[in-house]
């Protein structure tokens, strides 16, 4: 088993060289040798589901910007093949195995630990799941497989992409429709639960952050607020008029041929075609309904505390829970700005992330949040 879910789970030692066993590999190794695969292991703590002498060898071989390079490349995980929708009356109540495989998350945990210790493209996951702990959704609400298998496929996808891209697939999401309540939304009564949880979990925050995440403050010494009450009726107002995809071509009235996997088809006379304003944003009336939602998802990606709040979630998953105020300063500027212009761009940031001097000489002993967990 990978030597940092050993450690996690209290079966690694306290003190010394996490490279452990590796050293005695080496034949009278140098304290050179001895810092090169320490600092290998903490890069795949930091960046992998858990260190493997292979892979610290590995890392020690290619240097830390080679081996990042490598796995921008690497694939291998994949949810694609589960992301297959069926009519919720397709298994008979009474077939356990049929409802297990297409109606509950076990296949996808499945597969998620299966790529997790044997797929090659170690820092995608790694980075799908910090964002997956971000952006949520879950099968408390919507028990459908292929809806699961597809929205964690989103993450897989857009792991080194641009984070704008992201926010629009999730946005369309059939099961993420269902969970926060955007699908059969509809004009005169939307309902604001999906662009609450859009502005507050996926994007900005409540309040307003300075780019090293520190909190921004009033003339009273308060914290001033990211949006009003008024942004989130407008925003959900701009969100109407989408409901699910349907199985084999039936009628959006099936409600049995629901298809959770596929993005979110537009139910024109459902939306809300009036003016709306929200975070500075004005969409004028008769506004069609894909270029209300690219508004919202435009004035949430370019608000002022949307880089240090991702930035901050990202450095907090995969390197130190307890960030400098420098350390996402310098993350926050690289999502706001790539160097060549482009802002949200996932692949730089993750590489500011890891390649941060912060992040290279962190404790072996905080290699992020999810090597505090104990995996069984």
């Amino acid at each position: 088993m990978a030597l940092t879910l050993l450690a996690a789970c209290g079966g690694g030692g306290g003190g010394g060289s996490a490279a452990g066993g590796l050293v005695s590999i080496l034949p009278s190794p140098t304290p050179v040798e001895v810092a090169a695969l320490d600092a290998s292991a903490r890069l795949a703590r930091q960046a992998s589901f858990g260190p493997t002498v292979a892979l610290i060898e590995h890392i020690r071989t290619l240097g830390v910007n080679g081996w990042l390079d490598e796995q921008f490349a690497a694939t291998g995980s994949t949810y694609a093949d589960l992301a297959v929708d069926v009519r919720i009356d397709a298994c008979a109540s009474s077939d356990t195995t049929c409802n297990t495989l297409r109606f509950s998350r076990t296949p996808v945990a499945m597969r998620f630990y299966a790529d997790a210790i044997s797929a090659p493209d170690q820092l995608r996951q790694r980075v799908a799941f910090a964002l997956s702990q971000m952006i949520v959704a879950s099968e408390a609400g919507v028990k459908s497989t292929a809806g699961i298998a597809a929205f964690n496929q989103l993450f897989l996808t857009h792991a080194f992409g641009n984070y704008r891209d992201l926010l629009l697939a999730v946005t369309m999401s059939g099961f993420m429709g269902d969970y926060f309540d955007m699908a059969d939304s509809y004009k005169g009564l939307p309902s604001e639960n999906y662009a609450r949880e859009f502005l507050q979990l996926f994007t900005m925050g409540p309040d307003r952050m300075a780019m090293d995440g520190s909190m921004s403050r009033d003339a009273g010494g308060g914290p001033v607020p990211n949006y009003t009450a008024e942004d989130v009726r407008n925003i959900a107002r701009a969100l109407t008029g989408w409901t699910y995809d349907r199985v084999d071509g039936a009628p959006i009235s099936d409600g049995k041929a629901i298809a959770y996997a596929r993005p979110m088809i537009a139910v024109p006379s459902r939306y809300d075609t009036g003016e709306k304003r929200f975070l500075g944003t004005v969409v004028p009336a008769g506004t069609a309904q894909q270029a209300s939602v690219a508004a919202v998802v435009d004035a949430a990606f370019n608000h002022v505390s949307t880089p240090p709040f991702i930035a901050r979630h990202l450095i907090t998953h995969l390197v130190t829970p307890n960030p400098s105020p420098a350390f996402i300063g310098r993350v926050a500027a690289v999502f706001a700005n790539n160097g060549n212009g482009v802002r949200g761009d996932l692949k730089a940031v993750v590489r500011a992330i890891l390649t941060d001097t912060e992040a290279r000489n962190a404790p072996l002993s905080a290699p992020g949040k999810l090597k505090n967990r104990c995996w069984r």
